[in-house]
């Protein structure tokens, strides 16, 4: 851009050991007039020093050269001289062909992410006599900026354009005495900044003592160049109390902040771009909400880390990694909290005497070394309760695999969430996904070490204390109108160097159906046994995974995702484990056994721009309480709100109580039932078999119908539920299905 060269001559003087050096800037000339200039920076030597330059200039700055050769002599103090020589040239500008980073400035000019017509770039020129003319192909304003960079010779020229819409090609003109020259550009949106919530605490009534803890990610646009912004959390709405974050300025990258002091209710990460010097553009600004929830006005706070002890000195030291997504009880309540991916923890309760206890974990308490722990808090007083914890089980590897809607003729994703569920790292650890190969190969996150027909491979060299990753691939159905309705399978299998105390969750294989229309928001519930979803069989299932997927099927990005669930009587909330979801989230539990996913930043794209990516779940563990009931009914439905919509609540996932007849069942299979779910006549189709009876028994194993020779029983008088129908073959088999009454 500049057109400048650097000439260095060193000389030693008679009289001392020092040497006189020249350093030359040279600015060429340009088409229209004799306008170089020399610029001479002199050092060592004694000074002062005089100038001498061949067409009789004394300063050390020369102007208004024609093109051509010149010559400076440098005599210092003691007489000492050097003699340095130069060619000034001549350039034309703007040039022909021109490219827009021949002469464009574009960093921080970037349109708004809203869509607002606010984008920009500069342009930096030499100066010629007469001027630039200067067009664009639709109306945009521009000015002239003063100087900078240190430019102090008046030698460059700097335009501001703005008015430039994000996708709109823009082609400029610039028409001088030397020439002209066209370019377009086209300008990609500032990205805003991303807000990953690591942890909200919640605040007392007329109190000042919520927090949030996260990071602020901000990526780089197409152009390379980055914003950068500043941070303050505002009282929404715009214009209540500020409080600043610890940073509260951030460039490109990832990183940790914090905002204390906060009261309960809505508040905005209010995030405005940083000014470019000089410039008439006006800071994009960004609002990230949250809300800190509000406790009434007699309560207290129980915080604290749990950790991984290595040391046994009970202190979290830096090596020492926090243990994440830990249950932890509060009791009288009971009240629960869950630790943030630092093991960070916070539970608000009211004035009162507690104890605390983990749940559902495999770690043994170090210390405190009495559990439950007893805390007390009142007016002006919170408590705080580390824990170290050691692991006498040894490293466990864990992999849950996942998928979304797979319709005909339309990609859909495997996802899998492996876990490191100990301290211990893990080394070389393979993941491997099997799959049907009727679907073919698109891409995944991250890329695969190794890719064949029904299969993929990544490797994974080490998988630190209690780290997970998220494996994507994408695969496409074929557009063949006979695989709706099909069913196909799928496996996810981790091993790796380091020895496993725990094989079972090594392996996770799921079923899934390809379907046409459906509810993107939905609830899916399946037991241990994975024999069924729709009976819960006390004598062989241990728990149920429940699934929540959500799709945004809006006009525009979603910003935010919030899962709430209210956790029914008849589910153990201290069983609680969570297994997995597709993006960061923070877990929180509310008053009346309110779980809650919080997707901040999501920046979940809508299905009309991107399907596959629009997509989103989380998953999770629970038991069914002690002693419950046969025929009892276990429903369970979730509300999803995308933004400051309202929310979506998804299908209900519901499992009936019940046990098996025969802990060894006969051979099931030829044996088909229609339709399922049945209303009044049940179809029973026994391929090759002769029937000679037919029984209906309930879960819990009465019999509730018995039947003679047929093929056709009525079931219209059977209440709403789940059975098992049992035929006897003329040769004594038992074929056993079960069946669903409307």
């Amino acid at each position: 851009m500049k057109q400048l060269a650097a000439l260095v001559i060193g000389l030693s003087t008679a009289m001392t050991v020092q040497a006189i050096t020249v350093q030359l800037q040279i600015y060429a000339a340009t088409c229209v007039g004799d306008n170089g200039v020399i610029v001479s920076t002199v050092s060592g030597g004694a000074p002062p020093y005089t100038y001498a330059w061949s067409m009789g200039a004394t300063t050390d700055i020369v102007y208004s050269l024609a093109p051509g050769a010149y010559s400076l002599t440098v005599t210092d103090n003691l007489g000492s001289q050097t003699t340095v020589n130069c060619e000034v040239g001549q350039v034309s500008q703007p040039p022909s062909n021109m490219t827009p980073f021949d002469f464009l400035g574009l960093g921080g000019l970037e349109p708004c992410w809203n869509g607002a017509c606010d984008g920009g770039f500069r342009v930096h020129l030499l100066r010629v006599m007469g001027g630039f003319s200067i067009s664009t192909t639709f109306s945009m304003s521009y000015i002239e900026l003063p100087e900078d960079e240190g430019d102090n010779l008046d030698y460059y020229i700097t335009y501001e354009f703005l008015g430039a819409c994000a996708g709109s090609p823009i082609t400029l003109t610039l028409s001088s005495g030397c020439g002209t020259g066209t370019s377009t550009v086209t300008l990609d949106p500032l990205p805003v900044p991303q807000v990953n919530t690591q942890l909200i605490t919640a605040s007392c009534n007329g109190a000042d003592d919520g927090a949030l803890f996260g990071q602020v990610v901000v990526t780089a646009p197409p152009t390379g160049w980055y914003q950068s912004w500043t941070m303050v959390a505002q009282d929404a709405p715009v214009g209540g109390n500020e409080v600043d974050p610890t940073p509260n300025y951030f460039n490109f990258g990832s990183t940790p902040f914090q905002v204390l002091g906060l009261h309960p209710g809505t508040w905005d990460l209010l995030f405005t771009t940083t000014e470019s010097i000089g410039s008439a553009q006006l800071p994009c600004q960004y609002a990230s909400p949250f809300v800190i929830p509000d406790l009434g006005p007699d309560c207290a706070t129980v915080s604290g880390t749990v950790h991984f002890e290595t040391d046994m000195d009970c202190t979290q030291d830096a090596l020492e990694v926090g243990m994440p997504n830990q249950l932890l009880r509060v009791t009288p309540g009971p009240l629960y909290g869950i630790t943030a991916t630092d093991g960070s923890y916070e539970i608000a309760v009211p004035y009162g005497s507690y104890a605390l206890e983990q749940l559902n974990t495999d770690a043994v308490q170090l210390c405190p070394p009495v559990a439950p722990i007893a805390f007390l808090v009142n007016s002006g007083s919170n408590a705080v309760v580390d824990i170290a914890d050691s692991l006498v089980t040894p490293f466990d590897l864990g992999v849950y695999l996942q998928h979304t809607i797979s319709r005909v003729g339309l990609p859909f994703n495997y996802l899998i969430h492996l876990v490191n569920h100990t301290g211990h790292p893990g080394e070389n650890v393979t993941v491997t996904l099997d799959f049907d190969p009727l679907f073919t190969y698109i891409g995944s996150v991250p890329g695969v070490s190794s890719n064949s027909s029904g299969q993929v491979q990544w490797t994974v060299p080490v998988l630190g204390p209690f780290e997970s990753r998220w494996l994507n691939v994408q695969l496409q159905v074929p557009p063949i109108p006979a695989l709706l309705g099909t069913t196909h399978t799928a496996t996810a299998v981790a091993q790796g160097t380091t020895f496993d105390g725990n094989l079972v969750n090594n392996v996770h294989g799921i079923t899934h159906a390809i379907v046409s229309s459906y509810d993107p928001n939905d609830k899916q519930a399946i037991t241990s046994s994975g024999q069924s979803e729709e009976v819960y069989l006390m004598d062989v299932d241990e728990y149920i995974d429940y699934t929540i997927r959500f799709q945004n099927t809006g006009t525009d990005t979603a910003f935010t995702v919030i899962v709430t669930d209210t956790i029914r009587p008849l589910l153990d909330m201290a069983s609680l484990q969570i297994l997995g979801s597709s993006h960061p989230f923070t877990a929180s539990i509310a008053t009346g056994n309110v779980l809650s996913f919080t997707f901040a930043n999501i920046m979940l794209p809508d299905s009309n721009v991107n399907e596959p990516a629009s997509q989103g779940h989380i998953a999770f563990r629970m038991r069914p309480v002690p002693g419950i009931a046969i025929g009892s009914t276990i429903d369970n439905t979730a509300d999803i709100y995308f933004d400051f919509n309202d929310p979506v609540r998804t299908t209900t996932a519901s499992l009936e109580v019940g046990i098996t007849t025969n802990l060894h069942e006969p051979h099931t299979s030829g044996m088909r039932l229609s339709p399922v779910p049945a209303s009044g006549m049940l179809n029973i189709r026994a391929d090759g078999a002769v029937i000679s009876a037919v029984r209906i028994s309930a879960l819990d194993g009465r019999t509730v119908g018995s039947f003679g020779n047929t093929n056709v029983v009525d079931v219209s008088a059977f209440a709403p539920g789940v059975y098992i129908l049992t035929v006897r073959t003329r040769t004594g088999a038992e074929l056993k299905a079960r069946f669903v009454k409307d």
